[in-house]
Order: structure tokens, then C-alpha cells, then sequence
């Protein structure tokens, strides 16, 4: 009934998980990330197949999310990335949620449903990202009050440390180390972290290593690389996102006629077979950049994108013979002996694999396929 269907690979998605854990020494534990609905491939499904799988537990910064996943029944622990008021640590607690604290507000807050037992909670340490986290030189005394005091209990300590080419690559061998020191300071002074974690895609991609007891990946798990290639390549691991699929709904000839009054008439450069898909921007798909054409496939040949409107994308078929409304159209994924990736709709829009996967994010049914 819908013309447009995105397909989610979760044999991929096993496949990437049990690919990581071959690749880490066996106390690490994995904390994946599923955020932002996991990465645009739906929250709920992701955290099934992972607990499945068995992993530690599960982390996003969205409360809906995370209680989305609880009602699915998904019974692994899930650590709530800082962000949410004091006034949603009731909700997050009954849901059974880790809480992040990061200043003395988000302390507090917690503190006050710890009378009966003390509240497990995790610190986020700013190691640099400079967004949000209690600052590394604050770090020490910040969690020295937090372990006295009676309402919460340290559940465990971690950090973000992204980057995306080889200098970020330096910059961050550099704060894993700070990190560890700041780790090492605390059980020297007889504070216990449960869960130690910096690692997350970036630096697991790039081979760098830590002493810590968990990794977060997030990328990594989707087949998405978080950084260039001349940092690493992203392979074995692959696509969870398999394909985007649409159907041609219309099939028309363009005459070169006079000029529209609205001055919005199709830029066709001739061409005098069009077709049009139900996909526009209110999907999350866009025209590319100047200079960078781009294409979609039938019948298992590219077709040039002349025109994307906000409900409609418009297709030159003057190549075809006698094309039908109805037949499928590959946005995303192989078709034939070719085939289009999220890097190359990337390059085409000037923007990164990930973005492009959140900016379709909005209302294109999904087909999970295990």
C-alpha cells in the first residue's frame, strides 16, 4: 500500500555486534549506543536483537526512547545519557533507567529518591568534547562528593571522545590516557568504579586501546564508519540499512512548452520521458549539490534525478522503453549488478553518511529483515 519501504538488516546488525566482541579482550563489556532511534534503525528492534545477543546494557539520550524499549519488554540495563531535568528522575527511576549526573544539579536530583537505598547513577567526564560532562581537572573532587554522599551509589565513569581523521586520532590517544589517570586517582583513593568506559567507535575503529572495563560503540554497530578512510576502513563490518526502495506512481512526456508563471517549471535539459516517486524532502531526501548529479536505479540502471520537490522526486526515463507505474525503484542498496551507498548520497549533498540517515528519519516504514 506504501510505495516507499526501507528494509533494516538485523542479520547485519548480529554480525557487526559479534564481530566487536571477537575483537576486544574478554572483560570488556559493550554498552551500545542506540540513540537517536538507533541511528535512525529503529530503537526497540536494535535493543531486542542486542539483548538477544546478550549485551551489557544499552544507551540513548532520548527518555522516550529508552522507555519505548522498556515497554517492548527489553529487560537489559539502560544507561541514560546525560540531558534529561531533574523533574523526568522520577519517570527515568520507575522505568528503571540509569540516570547520568554531571554538575551538582543532576547530583541532587537524583539524591532525592535515594532515602530507602541509594540511587545507581554514572558520571560523564568532559575529556574534551566540551559539550556535556563535569570538566577533567573537576573530576576528582566532584566524584569524591558524590561517593559520600548517602542517596546515590557510583554504578560507573565514562567520557566521549570522537574524531575523525588522524590528528583527532592523536588528540584522542591523548585524553584516553588523562582519562585512565583520573581512573587510577580514584581507586588510589579507595573509590571503586564498576564501569570504566572512553572507547567508543572512533577510537575502536582506529585501533587505539585503554585500560578500561567497557567500549560504547555506536557507528560501528550500523556498519556506518564515524571516521576517514585514511584513519581506517570500515570493512568487515556492514550495512544495517539494506535498501530504500520507492515505485514509480506516475510516467508522463515533458514538452518544452513556454515558461511556467510560477518560474518553477522542471529544469530538464531536453529530456522528454519523465517518471515521479513519492519521495521528497519531507522524507528526508534532497537534490544534490551543483555539480554532483544524482541518480537513482530501475530495471538495474542509474536514472538521473531532475527535480525534488517537498512530496515528489522527478526521473528522466528517456533511456527506458515503455516504463510502468508501479515499477520499483532503488533509492538506497543493490539493484541489479549496481547499486547506491550512503556515502555516495553523502557526496552528493555535502554532508556525512550519518546525516543523511537522520534527515530520512521521519516517516518511512520499516521492514526488518532477520
Amino acid at each position: 500500500m506504501r510505495a516507499n519501504r526501507v528494509e533494516i538488516d538485523l542479520g547485519a546488525l548480529r554480525q557487526n555486534y559479534r564481530h566487536l566482541v571477537a575483537s576486544l579482550r574478554a572483560d570488556v563489556k559493550v554498552i551500545a549506543c542506540i540513540k537517536a532511534n538507533a541511528y535512525g534503525h529503529g530503537a526497540v528492534e536494535v535493543a531486542r536483537v542486542l539483548e538477544r545477543e546478550g549485551v551489557f546494557a544499552l544507551a540513548t539520550a532520548s527518555l522516550d526512547d529508552a522507555i519505548r524499549v522498556r515497554e517492548a519488554g527489553v529487560r537489559t540495563p539502560v544507561l541514560l545519557f546525560g540531558g534529561i531535568l531533574p523533574d523526568a528522575f522520577e519517570e527515568a527511576l520507575a522505568y528503571n533507567l540509569s540516570p547520568t549526573v554531571y554538575d551538582e544539579e543532576s547530583a541532587a536530583a537524583a539524591a532525592r529518591f535515594g532515602k530507602e537505598s541509594p540511587v545507581p547513577v554514572y558520571v560523564k567526564v568532559d575529556c574534551g568534547l566540551e559539550r556535556l560532562g563535569v570538566s577533567l581537572p573537576e573530576a576528582f573532587d566532584f566524584v569524591g562528593r558524590l561517593h559520600r554522599n548517602p542517596g546515590v551509589s557510583l554504578a560507573g565513569l565514562y567520557t566521549h571522545i570522537p574524531f575523525t581523521d588522524l590528528a583527532g586520532r592523536d588528540w584522542a590517544s591523548g585524553q584516553l590516557a588523562e582519562f585512565a589517570k583520573l581512573v587510577s586517582a580514584l581507586r588510589t583513593a579507595g573509590i571503586d568504579v564498576p564501569v570504566t568506559q572512553a572507547m567508543a567507535s572512533s577510537c575502536l575503529l582506529a585501533g587505539l586501546s585503554d585500560d578500561g572495563n567497557a567500549v560504547c560503540p555506536g557507528h560501528l554497530l550500523y556498519g556506518l564508519s564515524p571516521v576517514q578512510d585514511e584513519v581506517a576502513d570500515i570493512a568487515p563490518y556492514r550495512p544495517v540499512l539494506r535498501s530504500l526502495r520507492t515505485q514509480l506512481i506516475h510516467v508522463g512526456r515533458h514538452g518544452p512548452g513556454p515558461p511556467s508563471a510560477s518560474g518553477n517549471r522542471l529544469k530538464t535539459n531536453g529530456t522528454r520521458s519523465i517518471g515521479v516517486v513519492p519521495l521528497g524532502r519531507y522524507d528526508g531526501y534532497r537534490g544534490p549539490l551543483p555539480n554532483r548529479p544524482a541518480t537513482m536505479i530501475l530495471r538495474g540502471r542509474r536514472v538521473p534525478v531532475i527535480g525534488v520537490s517537498l512530496e515528489y522526486t522527478t526521473l528522466a526515463l528517456d533511456d527506458f522503453e515503455d516504463p510502468q507505474p508501479g515499477e520499483s525503484v532503488t533509492v538506497i542498496g543493490d539493484d541489479g549488478d549496481d547499486g547506491i551507498g550512503l556515502p555516495e548520497i553523502a557526496d552528493w549533498w555535502g554532508m556525512s553518511p550519518l546525516d543523511v540517515l537522520m534527515s530520512m528519519n521521519r516517516r518511512l516504514p520499516c521492514a526488518f529483515i532477520d
